[in-house]
């Protein structure tokens, strides 16, 4: 009894003290609070090393006319690691109320950030020599650049950018209303990203040699360009964006009855509660690895002239590993709410997105015994030589993305008439959940130097050969293009957009309720996995002529392995609940109440794996001439392995819900 008597005596307090509060309006209260808290890690190391590089440039003429020049031989290992992190938050709560109102603001925004970048380069042993020698030493050398080179670099980076902003606006209540007013607005990101890059790249003892030899000399010799390259890079990056918005604004007019008319004074007791709950939470995860390597690649080009006239030129050899890594979230979220009361109702709009993405790439790229000859040997030496062109290549690419954009936006709006009773109750509550993983893993691969075949025969020492010789020598030579090229790629990606709009509009009397509750939930999962791999492929073109006059020319050979796997998910879910209750005359009473509910859910998942694997291509032209007239050319031979792997899922969702009573 003590008890009951007690929770009667506060009651009674209670409705004394809003009474009094409703007549005295003792003005309003406005409370705002905002918070953000962020915490950033950025790390990065990077190491290049050179053992003994060497370059070694020796010019000898003895009875020495003539020309020499342009010789450029460099050896550069450079390694570059960037992490950085980058949050900019930007919150503002403008609350503006007169009359009775009470205005609670909250905004939290947290942001946690860790980058991290390593790379390293390595070079062993690469050298360059460059050794021409003339004894009675007329006419031009020159151009020969050779250069080894192992690059790396890893970039990881974060970047977070959120904006909320909350308005809260209570309007006066006029001559002979009293209007009291509950607003409550909180919004809360929170982001959490993870950036990790590791990059290498490293050569063993790639070597460049070009020596020309003339003894009675006269004549030209030239450009030479020899490289050893290898290039690794890794970039893993996140990006998100959070903007969260909340507007509500709340006003009664004089004479209309908000809540309730008291029959004695018509005056008019107005009590409206609007609350607005966003909150958005991205967690990110971007990982990425390259790792590119040549272990002994060697260019040689080598011109020996005796009795010595005429031409040599344009030699062009390049042993090239490339291997690159890309991973990379980007979450995009906007939220959106806006109330607006006249009238006696309770709004409450809740807004939910959660993000979780991790996007994985790898990719390795190998050669192991690369090798270029070109080599002519003439005696009696007139004539021509000219361009060769030989390359060994692999290249691997591994890129993993992942991309949510998420955007949803309620909006309700209530209003109650001049005389009518209005007592409507708008509840929008969406929710967005994405999860998303995407892993692309790349393999290229050459080996050849040392491989055997069959019973211990056969197999392939170098990549390419093109070593024409001459005795005699006059006449033409030139145009040997030859390739080894393995190149694989693996491409994994994720791609949700979200869109949920819930609109609510009430006016009129009586009871009205609409309840809007909007879901969606998807799940993607994409694998790429790709293998490309060549084991001693061989090219080789040498003719060879004794008394030597009259044109060689194009043999045009190549060997090439490609892989290319690709996997992707693509989810659109668009939902749209309005719901509208007319406006009833005034003095009558309505009843209606409207729920929607929508609910999409999408699970996907996509694997592609290529492989593509040539054992011992070879190609081989080599015509023999003695007493060598005349003609020859075009030759074209080619290996090729292709592989190609696709998987993808696609899912659009709409659905459109309308009520309007």
């Amino acid at each position: 009894m003590h008890r009951i008597l007690l929770a009667l005596a506060t009651t009674t307090a209670l409705c004394l003290a809003t009474a009094a509060v409703a007549v005295a309006d003792p003005g309003p209260i406005q409370v705002s609070g905002q918070s953000a808290a962020t915490t950033q890690q950025a790390g990065a190391a990077s190491s290049a090393t050179q053992i003994d590089p060497s370059n070694t440039n020796v010019s000898i003429r003895v009875l020495s006319p003539g020309n020499d020049g342009d010789v450029t031989q460099s050896n550069s290992a450079t390694s570059s690691a960037t992490a950085g992190n980058q949050a900019a938050t930007t919150q503002n709560a403008a609350q503006d109320a007169a009359g009775a109102a009470i205005q609670t603001a909250q905004q939290t925004a947290g942001t946690d950030q860790v980058a991290l970048a390593l790379s390293a380069a390595n070079q062993d042993h690469p050298s360059n020599v460059n050794v021409p020698i003339r004894v009675l030493s007329p006419g031009n050398d020159g151009s020969v650049t050779q250069g080894n080179s192992a690059t790396s670099t890893a970039a990881s980076g974060n970047t977070a950018t959120t904006n909320q902003t909350g308005s809260q606006d209570a309007a006066a209540a006029p001559c002979g209303c009293n209007g009291t007013g509950v607003q409550t607005a909180k919004q809360s990101a929170d982001t959490g990203q993870t950036a990790g890059a590791a990059s290498g790249a490293v050569q063993d003892h790639p070597s460049n040699t070009a020596v020309s030899i003339r003894v009675l000399s006269p004549g030209d010799g030239g450009s030479v360009t020899q490289t050893n390259t290898a290039t690794s890079a890794a970039t893993a990056g996140n990006t998100a964006s959070t903007t969260q918005n909340a507007s509500q604004g709340q006003g009664g007019s004089c004479g209309c009855a908000i809540g309730r008319i008291e029959p004695d004074t018509q005056r008019a007791s107005g009590a409206g509660v609007q609350t607005g709950d966003q909150h958005a939470e991205t967690s990110q995860l971007a990982g990425a690895l390259s790792v590119a390597k040549q272990d002994h690649p060697s260019n040689t080009a080598s011109s020996v002239r005796v009795l010595s006239p005429g031409d040599d030129g344009s030699v062009s050899q390049t042993n090239a590993v490339n291997s690159a890594a890309t991973a990379g979230n980007a979450a995009t979220t906007t939220q959106d709410a806006s109330q607006s009361q006249g009238g006696t109702g309770i709004q409450v709009a809740g807004q939910d997105a959660s993000t979780e993405q991790g996007a994985l790439a790898g990719s390795f790229a190998d050669q192991h015994g690369a090798s270029n000859d070109a080599s002519p040997v003439r005696v009696l030496s007139p004539g021509d030589g000219g361009s060769v062109t030989q390359a060994n290549t692999v290249g691997s690419t591994a890129t993993a993305g992942n991309t949510a954009s998420t955007t949803q936006k309620a909006d309700q709006a209530s209003g109650a008439q001049c005389g009518c009773g209005g007592t409507p109750i708008q509840v929008a509550g969406q929710k967005a959940e994405t999860g998303q993983g995407a892993v692309a893993l790349s393999k290229a691969d050459q080996a050849f130097g040392g491989l055997v075949r069959g019973c211990g025969c056969g197999g392939s020492s170098s990549g390419n050969d093109a070593s024409p010789v001459r005795v005699w020598s006059p006449g033409m030579g030139g145009d040997v293009n030859q390739q080894n090229t393995v190149g694989s790629t693996a491409t994994a990606g994720n791609s949700a957009a979200t869109t949920q709009d819930a609109s609510q509009g009430a006016s009129g009397g009586g009871l009205a309720v609409q309840v809007a509750g909007q879901k969606a939930e998807t799940g993607q999962l994409a694998f790429a996995a790709s293998l490309a791999a060549q084991l001693g492929a061989s090219n080789t073109a040498s003719p060879t002529r004794v008394k030597s006059p009259g044109d060689d020319g194009s043999v045009s050979q190549t060997n090439a392995a490609g892989s290319t796997a690709t996997a992707g998910n693509d989810a659109a879910t668009t939902q749209d609940g309005r719901q509208s209750i007319g406006r009833g005359e005034c003095g009558c009473g309505g009843l209606p109440i409207q729920v929607i509910g929508q609910q999409a859910g999408t699970d996907q998942l996509a694997k592609a794996i290529s492989a593509a694997l040539q054992l011992y291509p070879s190609n081989d032209s080599s015509p023999l001439r003695v007493w060598s007239r005349g003609g020859q050319g075009s030759a074209t031979q080619s290996n090729a392995s292709t592989s190609r792997g696709d998987s993808g899922n696609r899912a659009t969702t709409d659905g459109e819900a309308m009520q309007e009573s």
